[in-house]
Protein backbone atom coordinates (compact mmCIF):
# COMPACT_ATOMS: atom_id res chain seq x y z
CA UNK A 1 0.00 0.00 0.00
CA UNK A 2 1.54 3.63 -0.61
CA UNK A 3 3.29 5.36 2.22
CA UNK A 4 1.49 8.29 4.31
CA UNK A 5 2.55 11.55 5.11
CA UNK A 6 2.83 12.15 8.58
CA UNK A 7 1.38 15.74 9.87
CA UNK A 8 4.18 17.43 11.37
CA UNK A 9 7.37 17.52 8.70
CA UNK A 10 5.87 15.67 6.25
CA UNK A 11 7.66 12.31 6.38
CA UNK A 12 5.96 9.82 4.40
CA UNK A 13 5.94 6.24 6.05
CA UNK A 14 3.70 3.23 6.35
CA UNK A 15 4.27 1.08 3.06
CA UNK A 16 3.46 -2.63 2.90
CA UNK A 17 6.18 -5.31 3.18
CA UNK A 18 7.23 -5.60 -1.09
CA UNK A 19 5.81 -2.08 -1.87
CA UNK A 20 7.18 -1.30 -5.12
CA UNK A 21 8.56 2.30 -5.75
CA UNK A 22 8.78 3.31 -2.01
CA UNK A 23 12.41 4.54 -2.99
CA UNK A 24 10.80 7.50 -4.58
CA UNK A 25 9.03 8.67 -1.12
CA UNK A 26 11.82 7.58 0.56
CA UNK A 27 14.47 9.83 -0.88
CA UNK A 28 11.68 13.00 -0.96
CA UNK A 29 12.06 12.44 3.36
CA UNK A 30 15.80 12.52 3.34
CA UNK A 31 15.37 15.67 1.05
CA UNK A 32 12.84 16.93 3.64
CA UNK A 33 15.16 16.44 6.64
CA UNK A 34 18.47 18.22 5.03
CA UNK A 35 16.13 20.95 4.64
CA UNK A 36 14.44 21.23 7.98
CA UNK A 37 16.09 19.77 10.52
CA UNK A 38 18.25 22.19 12.64
CA UNK A 39 17.56 24.91 10.25
CA UNK A 40 18.94 27.96 9.23
CA UNK A 41 18.05 29.94 6.10
CA UNK A 42 20.20 32.61 4.31
CA UNK A 43 17.39 35.53 4.64
CA UNK A 44 13.60 35.55 5.20
CA UNK A 45 12.53 39.10 3.49
CA UNK A 46 13.34 38.51 -0.24
CA UNK A 47 10.45 38.24 -2.51
CA UNK A 48 11.93 36.89 -5.75
CA UNK A 49 14.01 33.90 -5.56
CA UNK A 50 18.16 34.50 -6.55
CA UNK A 51 20.90 32.23 -7.87
CA UNK A 52 21.42 29.51 -5.15
CA UNK A 53 23.69 26.63 -4.72
CA UNK A 54 22.71 23.21 -3.65
CA UNK A 55 21.09 22.64 0.21
CA UNK A 56 20.61 26.77 0.36
CA UNK A 57 17.56 27.80 2.09
CA UNK A 58 15.39 30.98 2.67
CA UNK A 59 11.96 32.16 4.04
CA UNK A 60 9.93 33.34 1.03
CA UNK A 61 9.18 37.35 1.54
CA UNK A 62 5.68 38.73 1.91
CA UNK A 63 5.31 39.65 -1.69
CA UNK A 64 6.63 36.38 -3.85
CA UNK A 65 7.13 36.03 -7.75
CA UNK A 66 8.48 33.77 -10.57
CA UNK A 67 8.94 30.47 -9.01
CA UNK A 68 8.65 31.59 -5.23
CA UNK A 69 4.76 33.09 -6.07
CA UNK A 70 2.19 32.26 -3.97
CA UNK A 71 5.06 30.58 -1.61
CA UNK A 72 4.95 33.56 1.19
CA UNK A 73 6.34 32.82 4.60
CA UNK A 74 7.43 29.12 3.57
CA UNK A 75 11.18 27.73 3.82
CA UNK A 76 12.53 27.36 0.06
CA UNK A 77 15.33 25.09 -0.23
CA UNK A 78 17.43 24.53 -3.37
CA UNK A 79 18.08 20.96 -4.96
CA UNK A 80 20.65 20.72 -7.40
CA UNK A 81 19.82 17.48 -8.30
CA UNK A 82 16.49 18.30 -9.81
CA UNK A 83 17.42 21.88 -10.24
CA UNK A 84 14.25 22.93 -8.68
CA UNK A 85 13.41 24.83 -5.45
CA UNK A 86 10.88 22.89 -2.82
CA UNK A 87 9.03 24.29 -0.75
CA UNK A 88 7.70 23.59 3.13
CA UNK A 89 4.78 25.61 4.59
CA UNK A 90 5.62 26.02 8.40
CA UNK A 91 4.08 25.02 10.97
CA UNK A 92 3.29 26.01 14.30
CA UNK A 93 6.39 26.32 16.37
CA UNK A 94 8.81 25.80 14.02
CA UNK A 95 12.17 28.04 14.63
CA UNK A 96 14.97 28.91 12.30
CA UNK A 97 18.16 31.13 12.72
CA UNK A 98 18.02 33.55 10.24
CA UNK A 99 22.17 33.90 8.88
CA UNK A 100 21.90 37.34 7.97
CA UNK A 101 20.41 39.13 11.02
CA UNK A 102 22.35 36.39 13.41
CA UNK A 103 18.75 35.88 15.03
CA UNK A 104 16.14 32.94 15.64
CA UNK A 105 12.51 33.29 13.96
CA UNK A 106 9.85 31.05 15.31
CA UNK A 107 6.14 30.55 13.38
CA UNK A 108 3.30 31.54 15.44
CA UNK A 109 1.11 29.90 13.25
CA UNK A 110 0.66 32.72 10.69
CA UNK A 111 3.86 34.67 10.99
CA UNK A 112 7.43 34.45 11.31
CA UNK A 113 8.22 36.28 14.95
CA UNK A 114 11.71 37.73 15.99
CA UNK A 115 12.68 35.11 19.32
CA UNK A 116 13.58 38.20 21.89
CA UNK A 117 14.98 36.33 24.16
CA UNK A 118 17.86 35.74 21.76
CA UNK A 119 18.82 39.58 20.80
CA UNK A 120 21.47 40.16 18.06
CA UNK A 121 23.39 43.37 18.56
CA UNK A 122 23.08 44.04 14.71
CA UNK A 123 19.34 44.62 14.57
CA UNK A 124 19.59 47.58 17.00
CA UNK A 125 21.13 50.75 17.46
CA UNK A 126 23.72 49.71 20.16
CA UNK A 127 23.77 46.88 22.85
CA UNK A 128 22.06 48.81 25.31
CA UNK A 129 18.86 49.10 22.89
CA UNK A 130 19.23 45.08 22.40
CA UNK A 131 19.22 44.59 26.28
CA UNK A 132 16.24 46.73 26.45
CA UNK A 133 14.66 44.66 24.14
CA UNK A 134 14.64 41.69 25.82
CA UNK A 135 11.55 40.57 27.96
CA UNK A 136 11.11 41.22 32.06
CA UNK A 137 13.12 37.80 32.30
CA UNK A 138 15.75 38.61 30.30
CA UNK A 139 17.68 36.50 27.23
CA UNK A 140 20.91 36.81 25.74
CA UNK A 141 22.72 39.34 23.58
CA UNK A 142 24.99 38.30 20.82
CA UNK A 143 27.48 40.58 20.05
CA UNK A 144 28.81 39.06 16.50
CA UNK A 145 32.23 39.67 14.70
CA UNK A 146 32.47 42.90 12.15
CA UNK A 147 35.29 43.39 9.96
CA UNK A 148 38.04 41.06 8.54
CA UNK A 149 39.68 40.94 12.17
CA UNK A 150 36.29 40.50 13.67
CA UNK A 151 36.90 43.81 15.41
CA UNK A 152 34.99 46.65 16.18
CA UNK A 153 36.61 50.26 15.30
CA UNK A 154 36.05 52.93 18.14
CA UNK A 155 34.25 54.63 14.64
CA UNK A 156 31.55 52.30 14.15
CA UNK A 157 30.99 50.39 17.24
CA UNK A 158 27.47 50.79 17.79
CA UNK A 159 27.07 49.61 21.42
CA UNK A 160 29.85 52.24 23.59
CA UNK A 161 28.30 55.81 23.02
CA UNK A 162 27.31 58.60 24.81
CA UNK A 163 29.64 60.94 26.90
CA UNK A 164 30.10 61.71 30.35
CA UNK A 165 29.65 59.54 33.09
CA UNK A 166 26.78 57.29 31.58
CA UNK A 167 27.95 53.56 31.50
CA UNK A 168 28.19 52.72 28.20
CA UNK A 169 26.03 49.62 28.43
CA UNK A 170 23.91 49.30 31.54
CA UNK A 171 22.38 45.64 32.47
CA UNK A 172 19.25 45.45 34.50
CA UNK A 173 18.01 42.22 33.63
CA UNK A 174 19.32 38.68 33.90
CA UNK A 175 21.06 38.06 30.58
CA UNK A 176 23.61 36.46 29.13
CA UNK A 177 26.00 39.27 27.25
CA UNK A 178 27.97 36.40 24.05
CA UNK A 179 30.53 37.31 21.89
CA UNK A 180 32.69 34.96 19.94
CA UNK A 181 35.74 35.47 21.65
CA UNK A 182 37.16 37.83 19.29
CA UNK A 183 35.01 41.15 19.26
CA UNK A 184 36.62 44.24 20.53
CA UNK A 185 34.00 46.32 22.28
CA UNK A 186 35.90 49.91 22.47
CA UNK A 187 34.97 52.39 24.70
CA UNK A 188 37.25 55.32 22.51
CA UNK A 189 34.34 57.82 21.44
CA UNK A 190 35.24 61.10 21.84
CA UNK A 191 32.43 62.15 23.69
CA UNK A 192 33.05 64.61 26.86
CA UNK A 193 33.96 62.41 30.07
CA UNK A 194 34.61 58.92 28.29
CA UNK A 195 37.48 57.95 30.53
CA UNK A 196 35.07 58.31 33.28
CA UNK A 197 32.20 55.71 32.06
CA UNK A 198 32.20 52.56 32.81
CA UNK A 199 32.03 49.87 29.61
CA UNK A 200 29.35 47.67 30.72
CA UNK A 201 27.89 48.51 34.40
CA UNK A 202 25.84 45.53 35.89
CA UNK A 203 22.81 47.06 38.00
CA UNK A 204 21.26 44.64 39.37
CA UNK A 205 22.37 41.89 42.42
CA UNK A 206 22.94 38.94 40.11
CA UNK A 207 21.74 36.12 36.90
CA UNK A 208 24.26 37.59 34.73
CA UNK A 209 26.56 35.87 32.23
CA UNK A 210 29.30 38.09 29.88
CA UNK A 211 31.01 35.49 27.74
CA UNK A 212 33.79 36.05 24.91
CA UNK A 213 33.76 39.35 24.81
CA UNK A 214 37.36 41.65 24.57
CA UNK A 215 37.02 45.26 26.15
CA UNK A 216 39.51 47.80 25.32
CA UNK A 217 38.84 50.72 27.61
CA UNK A 218 39.90 54.61 26.85
CA UNK A 219 43.37 56.26 25.62
CA UNK A 220 43.66 58.17 29.01
CA UNK A 221 43.71 57.42 32.62
CA UNK A 222 40.30 58.22 34.38
CA UNK A 223 37.66 56.74 36.54
CA UNK A 224 35.65 54.73 34.58
CA UNK A 225 35.63 50.91 34.77
CA UNK A 226 35.55 48.22 31.91
CA UNK A 227 33.15 45.97 34.15
CA UNK A 228 31.19 47.32 37.26
CA UNK A 229 29.04 45.46 39.41
CA UNK A 230 26.99 47.15 41.72
CA UNK A 231 23.52 47.67 43.32
CA UNK A 232 22.68 50.24 45.30
CA UNK A 233 21.47 49.25 49.25
CA UNK A 234 21.78 45.30 47.69
CA UNK A 235 24.18 42.33 47.79
CA UNK A 236 25.66 41.29 44.81
CA UNK A 237 25.41 37.70 43.99
CA UNK A 238 26.08 35.09 41.04
CA UNK A 239 28.28 36.63 38.17
CA UNK A 240 29.89 34.87 35.68
CA UNK A 241 32.42 36.11 33.64
CA UNK A 242 34.24 33.27 31.10
CA UNK A 243 37.02 33.33 28.04
CA UNK A 244 36.85 37.71 28.03
CA UNK A 245 39.81 40.02 28.01
CA UNK A 246 39.55 42.91 29.87
CA UNK A 247 42.29 45.38 28.38
CA UNK A 248 43.18 49.27 29.38
CA UNK A 249 40.96 49.77 32.08
CA UNK A 250 40.91 53.77 32.78
CA UNK A 251 40.52 52.63 36.72
CA UNK A 252 39.72 48.97 37.25
CA UNK A 253 39.21 46.68 34.78
CA UNK A 254 36.56 44.99 37.29
CA UNK A 255 34.82 46.51 40.15
CA UNK A 256 32.40 45.70 42.76
CA UNK A 257 32.21 47.84 46.30
CA UNK A 258 29.40 47.00 47.85
CA UNK A 259 27.13 49.69 49.99
CA UNK A 260 28.29 49.27 53.85
CA UNK A 261 26.10 46.54 54.88
CA UNK A 262 25.78 43.95 52.09
CA UNK A 263 28.48 42.36 50.26
CA UNK A 264 30.27 40.52 46.63
CA UNK A 265 29.28 36.85 46.67
CA UNK A 266 29.48 33.74 44.43
CA UNK A 267 31.79 35.35 41.83
CA UNK A 268 33.29 33.24 39.04
CA UNK A 269 36.12 34.54 36.78
CA UNK A 270 37.54 31.88 34.18
CA UNK A 271 39.71 31.95 31.44
CA UNK A 272 40.17 35.76 31.87
CA UNK A 273 43.22 37.65 30.70
CA UNK A 274 43.45 41.25 32.48
CA UNK A 275 45.87 43.00 29.89
CA UNK A 276 47.67 45.37 30.12
CA UNK A 277 45.27 47.53 32.62
CA UNK A 278 48.33 50.57 32.32
CA UNK A 279 46.94 53.88 30.88
CA UNK A 280 48.16 57.52 31.89
CA UNK A 281 51.56 57.30 33.16
CA UNK A 282 52.77 56.00 35.86
CA UNK A 283 50.35 53.94 38.20
CA UNK A 284 49.08 54.13 41.74
CA UNK A 285 47.60 57.54 42.03
CA UNK A 286 44.05 58.27 43.27
CA UNK A 287 42.85 60.63 40.88
CA UNK A 288 43.18 58.06 38.08
CA UNK A 289 47.01 58.08 36.97
CA UNK A 290 47.24 54.48 36.52
CA UNK A 291 44.70 51.28 36.85
CA UNK A 292 44.33 48.30 38.16
CA UNK A 293 43.13 44.42 37.69
CA UNK A 294 40.28 43.66 40.22
CA UNK A 295 38.87 45.31 43.14
CA UNK A 296 36.44 43.79 45.62
CA UNK A 297 35.24 45.08 48.57
CA UNK A 298 33.37 43.92 51.48
CA UNK A 299 30.88 46.24 53.66
CA UNK A 300 31.55 47.60 56.91
CA UNK A 301 29.23 44.75 58.73
CA UNK A 302 29.69 42.43 56.43
CA UNK A 303 32.53 40.88 54.56
CA UNK A 304 32.68 39.44 50.53
CA UNK A 305 32.91 35.72 50.04
CA UNK A 306 32.74 32.66 47.61
CA UNK A 307 34.95 34.38 44.89
CA UNK A 308 36.63 32.27 42.77
CA UNK A 309 39.23 33.13 39.77
CA UNK A 310 40.04 30.17 37.67
CA UNK A 311 42.75 30.00 34.77
CA UNK A 312 42.98 34.44 34.91
CA UNK A 313 45.90 35.91 33.40
CA UNK A 314 46.70 39.46 35.60
CA UNK A 315 48.98 42.41 33.80
CA UNK A 316 47.67 45.67 35.34
CA UNK A 317 49.73 47.93 37.87
CA UNK A 318 48.12 48.52 40.96
CA UNK A 319 46.17 51.52 41.77
CA UNK A 320 45.90 54.32 44.71
CA UNK A 321 47.03 53.90 48.13
CA UNK A 322 45.64 51.53 51.24
CA UNK A 323 46.43 51.15 54.81
CA UNK A 324 48.45 52.32 57.20
CA UNK A 325 51.54 52.41 55.19
CA UNK A 326 50.50 54.11 52.36
CA UNK A 327 51.38 50.84 50.55
CA UNK A 328 50.21 50.33 46.85
CA UNK A 329 47.06 48.78 46.06
CA UNK A 330 47.99 45.47 43.86
CA UNK A 331 46.32 44.01 40.38
CA UNK A 332 43.52 42.48 42.66
CA UNK A 333 43.02 44.26 45.85
CA UNK A 334 40.26 42.62 48.24
CA UNK A 335 38.86 44.89 51.30
CA UNK A 336 37.50 42.59 54.24
CA UNK A 337 36.99 39.25 51.73
CA UNK A 338 36.69 36.01 52.75
CA UNK A 339 36.96 32.65 50.70
CA UNK A 340 39.01 33.90 47.70
CA UNK A 341 40.56 31.42 45.36
CA UNK A 342 42.91 31.80 42.74
CA UNK A 343 43.51 28.41 40.80
CA UNK A 344 45.63 28.09 37.84
CA UNK A 345 46.24 31.74 37.59
CA UNK A 346 49.53 33.97 36.70
CA UNK A 347 50.66 37.90 37.42
CA UNK A 348 53.14 39.82 35.75
CA UNK A 349 53.21 43.48 37.18
CA UNK A 350 54.96 46.42 36.74
CA UNK A 351 57.40 48.57 38.75
CA UNK A 352 56.60 48.83 42.63
CA UNK A 353 52.64 46.97 42.35
CA UNK A 354 52.48 44.21 43.97
CA UNK A 355 49.84 41.29 42.71
CA UNK A 356 47.49 40.93 45.95
CA UNK A 357 46.91 43.48 48.57
CA UNK A 358 44.24 42.64 51.31
CA UNK A 359 43.10 44.65 54.01
CA UNK A 360 40.64 44.57 56.67
CA UNK A 361 39.63 40.86 58.05
CA UNK A 362 40.73 39.12 54.70
CA UNK A 363 40.12 35.16 55.67
CA UNK A 364 40.29 31.92 53.97
CA UNK A 365 42.40 33.51 51.15
CA UNK A 366 44.08 30.60 48.63
CA UNK A 367 46.45 31.11 45.94
CA UNK A 368 46.47 27.31 44.03
CA UNK A 369 49.84 26.59 41.50
CA UNK A 370 50.19 30.07 41.15
CA UNK A 371 53.40 32.18 39.05
CA UNK A 372 54.15 35.46 39.25
CA UNK A 373 57.42 37.40 37.77
CA UNK A 374 57.84 41.02 38.52
CA UNK A 375 59.06 43.29 35.66
CA UNK A 376 60.76 46.48 35.63
CA UNK A 377 61.60 46.93 39.43
CA UNK A 378 64.35 49.60 39.58
CA UNK A 379 65.56 50.68 42.47
CA UNK A 380 62.41 49.55 44.95
CA UNK A 381 61.55 47.04 47.13
CA UNK A 382 58.62 45.76 46.08
CA UNK A 383 56.73 42.70 47.46
CA UNK A 384 54.19 40.53 45.10
CA UNK A 385 51.59 40.14 48.09
CA UNK A 386 50.75 43.13 50.82
CA UNK A 387 48.96 42.62 53.67
CA UNK A 388 48.43 46.26 55.51
CA UNK A 389 45.08 47.44 57.56
CA UNK A 390 43.92 49.99 60.20
CA UNK A 391 41.49 47.01 61.40
CA UNK A 392 40.90 43.55 60.96
CA UNK A 393 43.10 40.35 60.71
CA UNK A 394 44.51 38.70 57.98
CA UNK A 395 43.96 34.71 59.16
CA UNK A 396 44.30 31.28 56.79
CA UNK A 397 46.05 32.26 53.95
CA UNK A 398 47.81 30.07 51.90
CA UNK A 399 49.88 29.98 49.11
CA UNK A 400 50.60 26.65 48.06
CA UNK A 401 52.91 25.14 44.84
CA UNK A 402 53.81 29.05 43.73
CA UNK A 403 56.54 29.99 42.12
CA UNK A 404 58.09 33.27 42.15
CA UNK A 405 60.51 35.21 40.22
CA UNK A 406 62.79 38.60 40.38
CA UNK A 407 64.11 40.21 37.98
CA UNK A 408 66.05 43.71 39.17
CA UNK A 409 69.62 43.57 39.35
CA UNK A 410 70.09 45.62 42.10
CA UNK A 411 67.00 44.59 44.69
CA UNK A 412 65.04 41.73 43.52
CA UNK A 413 61.46 40.90 44.05
CA UNK A 414 60.09 40.57 47.40
CA UNK A 415 57.33 38.05 47.83
CA UNK A 416 55.39 38.68 51.56
CA UNK A 417 54.90 42.25 53.13
CA UNK A 418 52.55 42.73 56.32
CA UNK A 419 51.74 45.99 57.87
CA UNK A 420 49.73 47.64 60.39
CA UNK A 421 49.14 46.50 63.88
CA UNK A 422 46.22 44.01 63.37
CA UNK A 423 46.94 40.68 63.78
CA UNK A 424 48.27 38.34 60.68
CA UNK A 425 48.07 34.51 61.36
CA UNK A 426 47.57 31.40 59.68
CA UNK A 427 49.39 31.95 57.01
CA UNK A 428 51.23 29.54 55.43
CA UNK A 429 53.67 28.89 52.29
CA UNK A 430 53.94 25.43 50.89
CA UNK A 431 56.03 24.55 48.20
CA UNK A 432 56.64 27.90 46.75
CA UNK A 433 60.10 28.67 44.97
CA UNK A 434 61.34 32.53 45.19
CA UNK A 435 64.11 33.36 42.90
CA UNK A 436 66.44 36.33 43.11
CA UNK A 437 67.96 37.30 39.92
CA UNK A 438 71.06 39.41 41.52
CA UNK A 439 75.11 38.29 41.27
CA UNK A 440 74.91 39.85 44.73
CA UNK A 441 72.42 39.21 47.51
CA UNK A 442 71.56 42.46 49.43
CA UNK A 443 68.41 42.95 51.38
CA UNK A 444 66.57 40.61 50.22
CA UNK A 445 64.65 39.54 53.11
CA UNK A 446 61.18 37.57 50.59
CA UNK A 447 59.07 37.57 54.05
CA UNK A 448 58.62 40.67 55.75
CA UNK A 449 56.53 40.71 58.85
CA UNK A 450 55.67 44.88 59.96
CA UNK A 451 54.51 43.44 63.34
CA UNK A 452 55.89 41.46 66.28
CA UNK A 453 52.93 39.22 66.68
CA UNK A 454 52.54 38.49 63.24
CA UNK A 455 52.94 34.82 62.03
CA UNK A 456 53.89 33.20 59.03
CA UNK A 457 54.28 28.65 58.75
CA UNK A 458 57.14 28.20 55.80
CA UNK A 459 56.73 24.27 54.42
CA UNK A 460 59.31 23.39 51.87
CA UNK A 461 59.47 27.11 50.63
CA UNK A 462 63.24 27.91 48.92
CA UNK A 463 64.69 31.24 47.89
CA UNK A 464 68.05 30.80 45.70
CA UNK A 465 69.95 32.95 43.01
CA UNK A 466 69.68 32.78 39.82
CA UNK A 467 73.02 34.39 39.33
CA UNK A 468 75.23 31.41 40.67
CA UNK A 469 72.59 28.88 41.67
CA UNK A 470 72.82 29.04 45.40
CA UNK A 471 70.26 27.81 47.56
CA UNK A 472 68.99 29.70 50.77
CA UNK A 473 66.68 29.44 53.16
CA UNK A 474 63.69 31.67 53.52
CA UNK A 475 64.59 34.51 55.89
CA UNK A 476 61.32 36.18 57.95
CA UNK A 477 61.93 39.40 59.01
CA UNK A 478 60.15 41.94 61.13
CA UNK A 479 60.11 40.20 64.29
CA UNK A 480 63.47 40.14 65.63
CA UNK A 481 64.46 39.05 68.65
CA UNK A 482 61.72 40.11 71.11
CA UNK A 483 62.21 41.12 74.86
CA UNK A 484 59.99 39.68 77.42
CA UNK A 485 59.37 41.19 81.27
CA UNK A 486 60.15 38.14 83.74
CA UNK A 487 56.96 37.02 85.75
CA UNK A 488 56.24 33.74 87.97
CA UNK A 489 54.22 32.53 84.72
CA UNK A 490 56.35 33.87 81.82
CA UNK A 491 54.32 34.63 78.89
CA UNK A 492 56.50 33.86 75.33
CA UNK A 493 56.07 36.17 72.62
CA UNK A 494 53.86 35.34 69.65
CA UNK A 495 57.02 34.95 66.89
CA UNK A 496 58.52 33.01 64.52
CA UNK A 497 62.06 33.16 66.21
CA UNK A 498 62.35 30.40 68.63
CA UNK A 499 64.29 32.63 70.94
CA UNK A 500 63.77 35.81 73.39
CA UNK A 501 65.39 38.07 76.01
CA UNK A 502 63.74 37.50 79.34
CA UNK A 503 64.34 41.45 81.38
CA UNK A 504 63.92 42.34 85.30
CA UNK A 505 64.35 40.16 87.91
CA UNK A 506 61.28 38.24 89.19
CA UNK A 507 61.44 34.65 89.91
CA UNK A 508 59.59 32.55 86.73
CA UNK A 509 58.25 29.06 88.37
CA UNK A 510 56.11 28.64 84.94
CA UNK A 511 55.66 29.57 81.52
CA UNK A 512 52.96 29.44 79.46
CA UNK A 513 52.56 26.38 76.76
CA UNK A 514 52.21 26.09 73.09
CA UNK A 515 52.38 22.50 72.00
CA UNK A 516 54.13 19.52 72.11
CA UNK A 517 58.06 19.77 70.22
CA UNK A 518 58.40 23.21 70.70
CA UNK A 519 61.32 24.94 72.04
CA UNK A 520 62.61 27.71 73.14
CA UNK A 521 65.89 29.44 74.27
CA UNK A 522 65.94 32.44 77.04
CA UNK A 523 68.67 34.59 77.27
CA UNK A 524 68.53 36.72 80.29
CA UNK A 525 69.85 40.48 80.68
CA UNK A 526 69.90 40.12 84.85
CA UNK A 527 69.87 37.98 87.80
CA UNK A 528 66.77 35.91 88.35
CA UNK A 529 65.84 32.59 89.82
CA UNK A 530 64.15 29.90 87.48
CA UNK A 531 62.84 27.26 89.75
CA UNK A 532 62.63 23.86 89.39
CA UNK A 533 59.03 21.94 89.87
CA UNK A 534 57.28 24.96 91.64
CA UNK A 535 55.22 25.03 88.52
CA UNK A 536 55.16 23.33 85.33
CA UNK A 537 59.71 24.01 84.69
CA UNK A 538 61.89 20.77 85.36
CA UNK A 539 64.87 21.27 85.40
CA UNK A 540 68.29 19.82 86.62
CA UNK A 541 67.91 22.14 89.21
CA UNK A 542 66.86 25.48 90.08
CA UNK A 543 68.56 27.85 88.06
CA UNK A 544 70.60 31.49 89.42
CA UNK A 545 71.06 33.38 86.15
CA UNK A 546 73.54 36.29 85.27
CA UNK A 547 73.41 38.49 82.37
CA UNK A 548 73.78 37.15 79.16
CA UNK A 549 72.83 33.51 80.84
CA UNK A 550 70.75 31.24 78.71
CA UNK A 551 68.52 28.20 79.05
CA UNK A 552 66.92 25.74 76.10
CA UNK A 553 63.70 24.22 76.68
CA UNK A 554 61.15 21.58 75.07
CA UNK A 555 57.87 21.19 75.97
CA UNK A 556 55.23 18.62 75.96
CA UNK A 557 52.18 19.99 75.57
CA UNK A 558 52.25 20.77 79.53
CA UNK A 559 55.58 21.37 80.85
CA UNK A 560 58.22 22.55 80.12
CA UNK A 561 61.55 20.37 80.41
CA UNK A 562 65.46 21.35 80.05
CA UNK A 563 67.84 20.21 77.51
CA UNK A 564 70.63 22.35 78.18
CA UNK A 565 72.08 25.53 79.59
CA UNK A 566 75.11 28.16 79.79
CA UNK A 567 77.34 27.69 82.77
CA UNK A 568 77.90 25.14 85.17
CA UNK A 569 74.62 23.13 86.45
Amino acid sequence: MPGTARPKLGIVSGWSAGDDNWDVDMNANLNRLDALVMASVIDKDLNAPPGASDGDRYIVGPSPTGAWASKAGQIAAWESGGSVWKFYPAKNGWHTYVEDERARYIFHGTAWVKDTAWANVTAYASFQAAHDALPTLGGTVFVPAHGALGNYSHATVPAFAGSGATPALTITKPMILYGEGRDVAHLRDAGSGAENRDSIFINRSGGVEVRGLTIIGAPAAGTGNLIHWYKAASNMDGLLVEACSLNDAMAWAFKSVPDATYYTARLRMTDVLFGQSYVGGAQGGSGGSGSGDVLIGGGTATGSNNLWFTRCEFHGPGYGTFGPGGNLKGNVHLNQASVVVFSNCSAQGKDTSPFLSMENWCTMIQLRDFYSENLNVTGVTAYRIIYDSASGALDHFTVSAGSHFGSDATYGARFFKTGGTNNVMNVRFENVSLRVNEATVTATDEISLGNAGHQVSLDNVTVYSVQDGSRRAARVTGGGLQTVASASTLTLPNSLVPICKVSGTTTINSIGVTFPGDRVTLIFTGALTVSDGAGNIKLATAYNTSSDDSITLACDGTDWYEVCRSGAV
